[in-house]
């Protein structure tokens, strides 16, 4: 029996700490870019928003831009600024998130089960899953624009 020092058992739990907050933020940035958080049932105008996508807008309001076709000096509504949804709805990276998500877990674990975790070591699973939830946290962090 190989005694596992208390580091390592710490720092796994760190690691799952980091994992499910790397999987919830990477998949709700995704889903809030999707198709799925808008809603489709008004026709006649853009669609209207989600009541999520509402909420949000009401701290993080959409940039304003100038209108393509009013450049002109004479024309009455010039300089004036017309709000715009700052997504492109796309259920692209929904579904590339996912698929990303579900290898690095399905990796994680058959890495885990028990014919392969004593031939590589408990250390080197922890170290190497340590590595790939940081980077993923990150890059969720940077998903939601939070580091610049």
């Amino acid at each position: 029996m190989q005694r596992i020092p208390v580091f390592i058992s710490c720092l796994h739990r760190i690691n799952s700490i980091l994992a499910s907050l790397a999987v919830c933020l990477i998949l709700t940035a995704a889903y809030m870019r999707s198709k799925f958080a808008y809603d489709y049932s008004h026709q006649g105008h853009s669609p209207s928003t989600s009541s999520a996508l509402r909420y949000l807008q009401l701290f993080f309001p959409p940039s304003p831009t100038f209108h393509p076709a009013i450049q002109s000096s004479d024309h009455p509504l010039s300089g004036s600024f017309i709000t715009r949804h700052p997504f492109n709805p796309s259920n692209h990276t929904l579904i590339i998130s996912f698929s990303v998500l579900l290898g690095v877990h399905t990796v994680f674990s058959v890495l885990h089960a028990p014919w392969i975790l004593p031939r590589i070591g408990v250390h080197t699973f922890v170290y190497v899953s340590l590595l790939v939830w940081l980077g993923l946290f990150f890059g969720a962090l940077g998903f939601w624009e939070a580091l610049s």
